[in-house]
């Protein structure tokens, strides 16, 4: 007889939003956005060239995941290159965006751009990595990963095998949600050299780790490399 189906783990409570009103978004369908403060980036270990940099002016960064909610605003905005991602028979609404490449990425920053009439742009390596480590001596992806902390493929009995809806965790010290795990993140630059912003590349970089990622695969510094342009 065949083996009875894996059951998920239950999800956790739906997380508090401490933050709402502290951050801010331009637009109606615009994600919501934090605000980094300036710092020093920390040393990271799938990143190596990114430590070191010193950040001397605040930068924004989505609180979420962008969904298809939001991907399909673009799309009727008359963005995104009018492309409707497959959703793999999860969901969409709320559920992270996902079969989307690096060019449908910048797409999505550029029609916010246009949208707003201010400057969208995809987080180099070194700003997604500094903002990641905020709260460093509570965050789990420095210490033990739990599936009421994060979606990915902790093994049998803690793994979901597939996306949650954004915002389904605690977010971190910034406000951010999501950073490790459900899905990856694009970044700006190349895999061979993330200070390479804006350049043609062999190879792009994705951020975090997903809801198939080992717990080893979804630190703050872990990254993945994806066929780029």
């Amino acid at each position: 007889s065949p083996a009875p189906a894996e059951s998920a783990p239950p999800m956790p409570p739906a997380p508090v939003d401490d933050f709402d009103g502290a951050v801010f978004r331009d637009c109606i369908n615009c994600p919501d956005l934090a605000e980094i403060e300036p710092g020093s980036a920390f040393a990271a270990d799938g990143v190596a060239t990114v430590s070191g940099v010193n950040f001397t002016a605040p930068f924004a960064l989505s609180r979420r995941e962008i969904t298809f909610d939001q991907w399909q605003a673009c799309v009727a905005g008359g963005g995104c290159r009018a492309y409707s991602p497959a959703d793999a028979g999860w969901g969409r609404g709320k559920r992270p965006v996902v079969n989307v490449s690096y060019a449908d990425a910048q797409s999505y920053v550029d029609w916010l751009s246009k949208e707003t009439g201010r400057r969208y742009r995809l987080p180099t390596a070194a700003e997604w990595i500094y903002a990641a480590h905020a709260g460093r001596a509570g965050d789990y992806a420095f210490g033990d990963p739990s599936p009421q902390k994060a979606n990915y493929d902790g093994g049998a009995g803690a793994r979901r095998q597939k996306t949650t809806p954004t915002g389904s965790f605690s977010p971190s010290a910034y406000g951010l949600y999501d950073m490790n795990g459900n899905v990856a993140e694009w970044v700006d630059g190349c895999a061979d050299n993330p200070a390479n912003s804006g350049a043609m590349c062999a190879e792009r970089i994705a951020m975090g780790g997903g809801w198939d990622s080992p717990a080893s695969a979804i630190t703050a510094d872990s990254r993945a490399t994806r066929p780029g342009s």
